[in-house]
This record gives structure tokens, sequence and C-alpha cells, in this order.
């Protein structure tokens, strides 16, 4: 989901972030989450489709 998407955000929890390492640099996200990279994300996706 891109940034500022949503009107209203009350209520709305950041549990993981995907592809951190293909971000840029204006997408430092903080607090504590998984953090996915690109490749273990593909990976991920590409055992769902198993």
């Amino acid at each position: 989901m891109t940034l500022g998407a949503l009107d209203d955000t009350a209520g709305i929890t950041l549990t993981s972030e995907m592809f951190v390492d293909e971000k840029p640099e204006a997408y430092a996200l903080v607090g504590d989450h998984e953090r996915i990279t690109g490749a273990q994300a593909k990976a991920l996706l590409a055992a769902g489709t198993e």
C-alpha cells in the first residue's frame, strides 16, 4: 500500500514491511515490525503458488 492511500489510519497497526532492500530512503518506516527483503518476499509468494 502506498503512503497516503488511506484517509483514516486509526486502528491500523503496521505488522510487516516487504521489499525493504528496494524501497526509497524516504520510506524508512519506524517501529518494531517484520522487515522482508525482495528475495524473501518473492520466495514466500512463489511458495504460496505451489
